[in-house]
C-alpha cells in the first residue's frame, strides 16, 4: 500500500505523468497543500487509487486525463471554502478523464 501525502506549501505542481501507471498508490493526500495546478496525466492508470483528499481552494486547473483509470467509484473528498468552488473542482476533475468518482464536499476556509 502507497500513500502520497503533500502538505509543503512549497510545492505547487503535480507534473505531467507524476504516478501514471503507479498501481501501488492507494491514498492521494492533497488536502493541507498549496497544490494549484495537476497536469495532464498525472494519476492515469492508477487502477488501485481509492482515497483522495483535495483542497480545492488552490486547483486552478486539472490537466487532461489527470484521473482517467483510477479505481472505479474512488472516493474523492474536496475541502472548500463554499458549495461554488467544490463544485468548480468537481467539474475540473470529471473534465479531466473521470466522470465515475464519488465526490463529498467539506467546508474549509
Amino acid at each position: 500500500m502507497k500513500t502520497v501525502t503533500v502538505k509543503s506549501s512549497n510545492i505547487k505542481t503535480i507534473g505531467e505523468s507524476a504516478f501514471s501507471g503507479d498501481k501501488a498508490l492507494k491514498t492521494l493526500d492533497i488536502s493541507k497543500s498549496k497544490i494549484k495546478t495537476i497536469k495532464k496525466n498525472a494519476f492515469s492508470g492508477c487502477k488501485n487509487l481509492k482515497t483522495i483528499k483535495i483542497n480545492g481552494n488552490n486547483i486552478s486547473t486539472v490537466g487532461k486525463n489527470a484521473f482517467k483509470g483510477v479505481k472505479k467509484n474512488a472516493k474523492v473528498t474536496i475541502y472548500a471554502k463554499n458549495k461554488s468552488t467544490y463544485k468548480k473542482i468537481v467539474n475540473k476533475i470529471k473534465k479531466a478523464g473521470n466522470k465515475k468518482l464519488k465526490f463529498q464536499y467539506k467546508n474549509k476556509k
